[in-house]
């Protein structure tokens, strides 16, 4: 079983879950793990997605900060 913790950005999301399902396809049992923000962006394809932070980051929360970060 291999796990991938990921941040919720589109730029790792998106690699990780490449790898993931490659990881799948070679007969592995593969979990992304990411914030709530994460999982809206991920298609399940392959492989577990699980979250963590739900109290700390409720969905909404990561999306609300990418978008303060672009106006900087």
């Amino acid at each position: 079983h291999v796990g991938l913790l990921v941040p919720p950005f589109q730029g790792h999301l998106h690699p990780f879950a490449a790898l993931a399902r490659a990881f799948a396809r070679r007969g592995d049992r593969a979990t992304l793990i990411t914030l709530p923000d994460g999982r809206a962006r991920l298609p399940q394809d392959g492989f577990e997605i699980r979250t963590y932070g739900e109290r700390l980051f409720p969905p909404g929360t990561f999306l609300a900060t990418e978008a303060r970060m672009g106006v900087l």
